[in-house]
């Protein structure tokens, strides 16, 4: 199933996909109740992997708290697939993978990892484009929207990006950020690793195929 065919789909289902109630018409923002930006772990490895998996365990109680029937993915799924679950629409399972950020609204993605990809020096492509997700599951900073976004689209973007700013890098210009009107493309650093990698930043707004769910804000009072 295609992410368009998804789409399609899930109007047909329920043409208000939440179904748990009212969303909150002013919700208060997560960092000012202690929620999900009180991130403290960013030094962590370890234990941002852990607040990470707490966040995307919330948001698939969101999903399905809002009518969407859910498979969890398994483990191998999840390490070498990058995805999260499976929306069950009928017989047909549509991998999903959790993109959530703590300090922004973008979409945060990797595209290449290793050495800065000159010639002869070796590289390969970052987690996000060999995943196999069919879609993107993008909480908004706020923490009252989730964005459901394709992620043919998103790859697409992406590589875009970041092969503009190889090519820019490449004419001995030395830039490490390539801005578009789909995001941002940037020479980064891994914190944990040290791993040279090229992240692409995308804008949830410019994607052709979309669809935006509101959520209780009460989500992250647990």
């Amino acid at each position: 199933m295609t992410f368009r065919e998804f789409l399609i789909a899930e109007a047909k289902f329920n043409k208000h996909a939440f179904k748990g109630g009212k969303a909150a018409i002013a919700p208060v923002a997560p960092q000012d109740q202690g929620g999900r930006m009180a991130n403290q772990f960013q030094t962590d490895y370890s234990a941002r992997v852990a607040y990470g998996k707490q966040m995307e365990s919330k948001i698939i109680l969101a999903l399905q708290a809002a009518g969407w029937q859910i498979r969890p993915a398994s483990e191998s799924q999840d390490k070498y697939d990058k995805i999260d679950g499976f929306k069950l629409n009928g017989s047909v399972a549509v991998p999903f993978q959790i993109k959530y950020r703590d300090s922004g609204d973008d979409i945060l993605m990797e595209v290449l990892k290793g050495d800065l990809p000159l010639q002869g020096v070796p590289h390969f492509n970052g987690r996000d484009i060999i995943g196999s997700a069919a879609m993107y599951v993008c909480l908004n900073k706020a923490g009252n929207l989730m964005r459901i976004r394709s992620a043919v689209e998103a790859k697409a973007m992406a590589l875009k990006l970041a092969k503009m700013l190889v090519a820019d890098y490449q004419r001995d210009n030395g830039n490490r950020v390539v801005t578009q009107p789909e995001g941002q493309a940037r020479m980064t650093v891994d914190p944990a690793t040290g791993q040279k990698k090229i992240m692409a930043f995308l804008s949830p707004h410019v994607f052709k195929q979309k669809l935006d769910l509101p959520i209780h804000n009460s989500l992250w009072a647990a």
